[in-house]
């Protein structure tokens, strides 16, 4: 499987997405909300991915210069080089109100730390 099958594979059945955001946000299928620019990666009850907003220019390949291991996928900013740095997690992490606490917290201190290494926006 491709890293980019299992993104896919990992979508909510009906992401928001959107091809600008100052329009607003769409729900709609993954086979549809896939196509466009913008699309919610995690749904409202499991952590599959870490994504990483890194605002500078040559962002998606200089992790490695920064010690961060390499994320499963980049999508970069053609216009200015800022990039996504999207890293999945072997086991899905529960988010809903009935999910463990002490997962949360470990995922929680991971993204802190992966956060720190790539220097992504916090938030």
């Amino acid at each position: 499987m491709t890293q980019l099958q299992l993104f896919t594979s990992t979508l909510p059945k009906k992401p928001y997405y959107t091809d600008d955001l100052f329009s607003g946000l769409s729900i709609a299928k993954a086979e549809i909300a896939k196509k466009a620019k913008y699309i919610q990666h995690n749904g409202p009850t499991h952590l599959y991915w870490m994504a990483f907003d890194i605002d500078r220019p040559g962002a998606s390949i200089d992790w490695s210069d920064r010690g961060a291991p390499a994320p499963n996928l980049t999508v970069k900013n053609q216009a200015n080089g800022h990039a996504h740095a999207l890293y999945a997690l072997s086991t899905a992490v529960r988010t809903a109100p009935d999910g463990r606490v002490a997962p949360l917290r470990y995922a929680l201190d991971v993204e802190n730390v992966r956060c720190g290494l790539v220097d992504a926006d916090r938030g």
